[in-house]
């Protein structure tokens, strides 16, 4: 009995400190349960808003050029395939729109994929994305806030990656995508 509650502890510690390994060890080998990191998620009538706005929703701002003032924070969302990352950075205004920033491809070099972290493909989304501050028009500059990436493909890579960047995740947010496309 006191080596369930040892055991318990642990879990907790490990989920208190964000160690990924640790828990999801815990779910797969005590448990016998398969591990389903929990996030909070965003009201989905705000994020959505924008897909409404014909004025707003397709119109794509560069990060050479400059952004509309009304943009109050940067964020971007990344999909994970096996030849390259596609990452949308957004503007979120005070009424629940967003502006397309910019769109990325970071293709891997040839003969690799994006299960290897010392591809060009992470480097580049690094230095793109996360290490780049882009110009809103009245000369403000603004980085980007919070990187969801997707880990339906391959999850230890991405949540190696999101590590990191910073151990508790809370910059690059692996998330379970979801594919859209009607067939």
């Amino acid at each position: 009995m006191a080596e369930h509650r040892v055991l318990i502890h642990q879990a907790q510690d490990a989920e208190e400190l964000g160690d990924f390994g640790a828990i999801t060890s815990f779910y797969n080998n005590i448990l016998a349960l398969p591990y389903e990191q929990s996030a909070t998620r965003p009201d989905a009538e705000k994020m959505m808003l924008w897909a409404r706005s014909r004025e707003y929703g397709y119109k794509r701002y560069t990060s050479a050029g400059s952004f509309p003032k009304d943009v109050l924070f940067l964020t971007s969302g990344t999909d994970v395939q096996l030849d390259r990352l596609e990452t949308e950075v957004k503007g979120w205004c005070r009424d629940g729109r967003s502006r397309s920033i910019e769109h990325y491809v970071f293709a891997c070099e040839a003969g690799k994929t994006t299960k290897d972290l010392n591809t060009n493909c992470w480097k580049e989304y690094r230095e793109k994305v996360l290490n780049t501050m882009y110009l809103r028009e009245d000369g403000l500059e603004l980085g980007v806030a919070f990187n969801a990436i997707d880990r339906s493909y391959i999850p230890e890579v991405v949540q190696a990656f999101a590590e990191s960047v910073d151990h508790k995740c809370e910059r690059v947010i692996p998330v379970r995508g979801v594919d859209r496309q009607d067939h």
